[in-house]
């Protein structure tokens, strides 16, 4: 859709910072319960019904955002970040918080025949890798 309306195809990365700390320590029973809590609190962030959210792996997960433009999606990204902090969902292992928080990746193009959503991916793939490398916690775009 996206490449026949030359309009902006975004995809965010989300990874679930230090989720194996968690699982090791809290129990793989906890670790699916706090999945489960991150994944719907991420659904009910987004708001608009051509906005998907899937589980991409296994403490990661892939928003695709139709139509929007960078300045956009960014804010989105600022908004899951925002809301799953306000969760409170306690991670005591974590070196960076006392509660589970995400790193994000994110990408905007127009698909044309170059460039298509695996591309996207892949480029929302490196800015995670980015941002994981920056100390985590924290949205990298590329």
């Amino acid at each position: 859709m996206a490449w026949r309306s030359q309009s902006h195809l975004s995809v965010i990365l989300i990874d679930v910072d230090y989720f194996k700390e968690y699982n090791d320590n809290y129990g793989h029973l906890e670790g699916d319960k706090c999945l489960q809590q991150v994944a719907q609190t991420l659904k009910n962030t987004l708001y608009r019904t051509t906005d998907f959210i899937a589980r991409y792996g296994g403490d990661e997960f892939v928003v695709i955002l139709s139509q929007t433009d960078k300045s956009g999606t960014m804010l989105v990204a600022e908004n899951l970040m925002d809301t799953l902090h306000k969760e409170n969902i306690v991670h005591n292992y974590s070196p960076i918080s006392n509660k589970v928080t995400l790193t994000l990746g994110v990408t905007t193009l127009i698909p044309d025949e170059s460039l298509e959503l695996e591309d996207a991916l892949n480029f929302a793939d490196n800015a995670l890798y980015v941002a994981k490398g920056r100390g985590r916690n924290q949205i990298e775009f590329l």
